[in-house]
């Protein structure tokens, strides 16, 4: 193979290896799939982060679905978004997130849900979520419909995830653990 094709061969295997393995790219911090809607709150980069209450608060999927709004997409971090909650529920549905995610719904016994989202474990790397998000990431994929499950994540207001009333979604994202009960 001639030099220039190998060293071509080579650029892209480096760079793949770097977007999955958490390595920067030009210079910019975030790998490349890991990306969406309000991304450092979501990944806990933004300046909010920091005064963070990190002691889940023990409330019901009912609670969670009652908290108050946003009457716009928030471009900080909203009051409700500053604290850990920790919900306990059905598991309805799982699956791959659009935005470099895996994702559950959890229905309480009133028939409420919440989504709830564990980023990539590519996309934890540098933030304050590390092998937390990780282990949440790993437990959300080996839960199954009809589970009962204890799920601790961060709050956080979708804007392009509508709930039943066409209002924002409130969400746990990223999730800090998820254990069945």
């Amino acid at each position: 193979m001639p030099a220039s094709r190998r060293g071509v061969g080579l650029s892209l295997v480096l760079l793949a290896a770097c977007a999955t393995a958490g390595g920067a790219v030009d210079g910019d911090e975030r790998i490349p799939l890991c990306f969406g809607d309000r991304w450092d709150i979501r990944t806990m980069r933004d300046k909010e982060a920091k005064s963070m209450d990190w002691t889940p608060v023990p409330i019901s999927i009912d609670g969670l679905t009652n908290l108050a709004r946003p009457t716009t997409t928030p471009t900080s971090r909203f009051a409700t978004e500053t604290h850990v909650y920790a919900i306990r529920g059905k598991v309805i549905s799982v699956g791959p997130g659009d935005q470099a995610s895996y994702k559950a719904v959890i229905e309480s016994p009133t028939g409420n849900k919440v989504h709830v989202e564990a980023l990539e474990p590519a996309c934890t790397f540098g933030t304050p979520i590390g092998g937390a998000g990780r282990d949440a990431y790993r437990a959300l994929r080996g839960m199954r419909p009809g589970d009962m499950v204890e799920v601790t994540g961060v709050g956080y207001w979708h804007p392009s995830n509508k709930g039943p009333t066409g209002r924002m979604w409130f969400e746990l994202y990223p999730v800090l653990s998820a254990v069945a009960q």
